[in-house]
């Protein structure tokens, strides 16, 4: 985080020597720093966009150097001249987390540090992109597409469940093997399908191995695996009927949000910024101390709606749009030219 305004700083790049009307930067960069480095870069407006901070992440042996890329993102908040959060739920933890971490500084900490972020903060978030309320596209070739469509059409009356997360930790792969688990013990439950479709990295959680296995045994298997192409991805989603996170980190959740607006109907827990963005009714009660009583309550609610029907896809679908780029352009240009113009 240090680093990119080190190189940035003293890089030949003349694109960073020009005069700007603006300059908009995510919070992954020490405007402190750069403006210094800068001076070119210090006399015009900025706005800082937050898609995360690093004061609510769940606790990991991997995080190094946790307390200084804090401490640098409240410098990069008061350095800005307006900050853009993509949900409440990031304003919150970031505001509550920078004013712990103030508080066990030494004597010296202005007391309106937070007061000055507050003020020029606003929520504003990542839109979805207008062409999910569009046909799907034909461009998939015949064979891909008699493909893709012989995989839906098996099990067709079963239910069927998208996971489309990152498979990493923060995502509670774990707390998806639970939820599995205890569906599989409940004698009432319908024919079932599970996607497992989330982009996977150099390190994959041993748990998906088990994952796969189980669900394997039971019949439940269905896609496994990143799906590349967007077509094929976007059909996946709006030919099935629930979208599921187990997550314990989304500071937004768009890959959730883009299922819902294709359809899918949410089952999510109660919990990060999943309230703001979707109605009670598509949650389950959050348990982060117990993640079986966790998984129980997520079945419960997941038979529950199993009887009243999810196949309500126009529903979900509409209410999504108020995160369209449509919708949300308008905001994002306010901002814009309010900045600009001063």
């Amino acid at each position: 985080m240090r680093g990119n305004s080190l190189t940035w700083g003293f890089s030949d790049d003349e694109r960073l020597r020009d005069q700007y009307d603006l300059v908009i930067a995510t919070s992954m960069v020490d405007v402190s720093a750069l403006k210094g480095f800068r001076p070119n870069l210090a006399t015009c407006p900025w706005l800082v966009y937050f898609h995360e901070n690093q004061f609510d992440y769940p606790d990991s042996q991997h995080q190094k150097g946790l307390l200084e890329i804090q401490l640098t993102s409240i410098y990069t908040a008061l350095a800005t001249d307006k900050i853009a959060f993509n949900s409440p739920y990031n304003q919150t933890t970031f505001l509550r987390g920078a004013q712990a971490l103030l508080n066990q500084m030494p004597d010296g900490v202005p007391t309106h540090v937070l007061d000055a972020i507050k003020e020029k903060s606003a929520v504003l978030p990542v839109p979805l992109e207008d062409t999910l309320w569009k046909p799907l596209s034909t461009e998939l070739n015949t064979a891909e597409k008699s493909e893709g469509e012989n995989r839906l059409a098996k099990n067709s009356d079963a239910v069927t469940v998208v996971w489309n997360h990152r498979w990493e930790y923060d995502k509670s792969p774990d707390r998806l093997l639970n939820f599995v688990n205890a569906l599989a013990k409940c004698s009432d439950r319908p024919a079932v399908r599970f996607h497992i479709i989330g982009q996977q990295f150099r390190k994959v959680p041993p748990v998906f191995d088990t994952l796969h296995q189980r669900l394997g045994e039971l019949g439940w298997l269905g896609r496994w695996g990143f799906i590349e192409d967007v077509h094929e991805y976007r059909s996946l989603l709006a030919h099935s009927d629930a979208v599921l996170s187990t997550a314990l980190h989304d500071f937004q959740g768009l890959s959730v949000l883009e299922a819902c607006a294709l359809g899918c109907s949410p089952l999510l827990p109660d919990r990060l910024a999943y309230p703001y963005f979707v109605g009670a009714e598509h949650l389950y009660p959050s348990f982060i101390e117990t993640p079986q009583r966790e998984a129980e309550e997520a079945v419960s609610v997941f038979l529950n709606r199993c009887l009243s029907g999810f196949r309500k896809k126009s529903e979900s679908s509409e209410r999504m749009k108020a995160w369209s780029w449509a919708e949300l352009g308008q905001q994002y240009q306010c901002v814009i030219e309010s900045l600009v113009k001063g």
